[in-house]
């Protein structure tokens, strides 16, 4: 059964080639070294497209709850027909995974599992303090040209695997503190020597 994960994969790719998957999905690393020393900036340590494209709830599961400050997006929603080649410890960020279509921007540190398999993810264990979050993107299609809102999440569950779907299943909670529509943190710093401006 295994074997037709691949296969599996394939087909939900089509259903974006058709337009029927209007999210994109992305895993968010953050190095926390420069918060704890109260710079208070961000960078990214490496974004992760998950591909084939998974399958998003519709996003009016997040409403905007109103305070003194003005709003704050509330709620939870379900991913799913994650692909089964990536492991739990990737989708909940203990792991990275050395994709290629990655931002090339990236520092990662540890070595990757010595029993990956040509049909799994392969990665390298984070070592040094760092978030982990998801981003769900609309696809742009009808934007005009204007880069789509990227909604931050954190796993509200662990990811569940539905073998018999061939995937993983997952809940996640949203959160503020969105990134800037270029992609860019807020409050973005210069790379540090060894990483690269995923813009250039």
């Amino acid at each position: 059964m295994a074997r037709l994960g691949p296969t599996v994969d394939r087909l939900r790719g089509r259903m974006t080639t058709f337009g029927l998957r209007p999210y994109e999905v992305y895993l968010v690393w953050i190095p926390v070294a420069a918060q704890a020393r109260g710079e208070g900036t961000e960078r990214i340590l490496k974004r992760v497209p998950i591909l084939p494209v998974p399958k998003v709830d519709e996003l009016t599961a997040i409403s905007m709850q109103f305070f003194a400050g003005g709003t704050l997006p509330v709620g939870s929603l379900r991913v799913t027909e994650i692909s089964s080649s990536y492991s739990q410890e990737v989708l909940m960020g203990r792991i990275i995974p050395n994709d290629p279509s990655a931002d090339r921007g990236s520092i990662i540190q540890g070595k990757g599992p010595k029993n990956a398999t040509k049909n799994s993810i392969e990665g390298t264990e984070v070592v040094d303090p760092y978030e982990f979050f998801w981003e769900v993107v609309e696809d742009g299609r009808s934007n005009n040209g204007i880069n789509p809102i990227r909604s931050r999440f954190r796993p509200m569950s662990a990811p569940a695997r539905r073998a018999a779907q061939f995937d993983w299943s997952i809940i996640l909670e949203r959160v503020s503190e969105d990134m800037d529509r270029d992609g860019q943190p807020r409050t973005a710093i210069q790379p540090h020597v060894g990483c690269v401006d995923p813009d250039e």
